[in-house]
C-alpha cells in the first residue's frame, strides 16, 4: 500500500481505538458488526483444520478468537498495519502469532494453506487506484496460499455508497480474477451489502477435465 495511505490508514484505527477501545466499531464494522457471520463465510473456503492460515488486516486477531470458540485447531498468524490493535490483540490471544506490518511489503519464508482477509478493501485509496491495489493484493495471496483465498468487499450493487468508502462491482471484479484463475467462488448470500470471494488454484485439472478436489 502507498505510505501515504497506510499513514492515513494507522490514523484512523488509532484514533477509533483510543475512541472505542476493544470494539468491532474500532474495526468499522458497526455496533453490532455480524463479525462471526463474517468469519464463519471467510473460513467456508476450506477445511482449516490443522491448516496453517495468515489473516491480512487481522485488527485484533478476532479471527484466532472465532476459531478457537469453534475448537477448530489451526496454525494461526495475522498481520496488521497498526500495531496498537494487535497490541490488544497479543493480551487477548496470548497464542496466537501476529506481526505488524504491510502485507504489500512483507516477505514470508513460507507458504499458507490458506490466506484470508475481512475488510482491508473497503475505504478508498487517496494515492493509488483501489482497482490497483485489490489486483496486486489478490496476486499475491493467491500465490502465497497452497490451497486458497477467502476475502470479503462491500457491493456497488446498493443504492447508498459511503463517500470514504470503496464499493467494489462484482461484475468488474469477475472480469478481473479471470486473469489470476477460472476456479473461484463469488458469496453474495449472507449479507445485502456485502460479497465474500474465494480462490483456488486451477492448475490441476482431471483427466475428464474435471478440477482435483481442494
Amino acid at each position: 500500500m502507498n505510505e501515504d495511505d497506510i499513514r492515513i490508514t494507522q490514523q484512523r484505527y488509532r484514533e477509533r481505538y483510543q475512541t472505542f477501545g476493544y470494539s468491532p466499531q474500532t474495526l468499522g464494522w458497526g455496533k453490532y458488526g455480524r463479525q462471526a457471520l463474517r468469519f464463519s463465510i471467510l473460513s467456508g473456503v476450506g477445511d482449516l483444520h490443522g491448516k496453517d492460515v495468515l489473516d491480512v488486516g487481522c485488527g485484533f486477531g478476532d479471527l484466532y478468537g472465532f476459531f478457537t470458540a469453534q475448537r477448530q485447531t489451526v496454525h494461526y498468524v495475522g498481520i496488521d498495519l497498526v500495531a496498537e490493535l494487535l497490541k490488544e490483540g497479543q493480551r487477548r490471544y496470548p497464542n496466537a502469532e501476529l506481526i505488524v506490518g504491510d502485507f504489500d511489503e512483507q516477505t514470508f519464508d513460507k507458504q499458507f494453506d490458506y490466506i484470508i482477509a475481512s475488510g482491508i478493501f473497503n475505504f478508498r485509496l487517496t494515492k493509488e487506484d483501489n482497482w490497483t491495489y485489490i489486483m496486486r493484493t489478490l496476486d499475491k495471496m493467491l500465490r502465497l496460499a497452497k490451497k486458497g483465498v477467502a476475502v470479503d468487499f462491500m457491493t456497488s450493487w446498493t443504492d447508498f455508497q459511503n463517500p470514504i468508502a470503496f464499493h467494489t462491482d462484482p461484475s468488474v471484479l469477475l472480469q478481473k480474477i479471470s486473469f489470476l484463475t477460472r476456479r473461484f467462488v463469488i458469496r453474495q448470500d449472507y449479507m445485502p451489502y456485502e460479497y465474500a470471494l474465494y480462490l483456488y488454484h486451477d492448475a490441476h485439472i482431471n483427466h475428464d477435465n474435471t478440477f482435483q478436489p481442494i
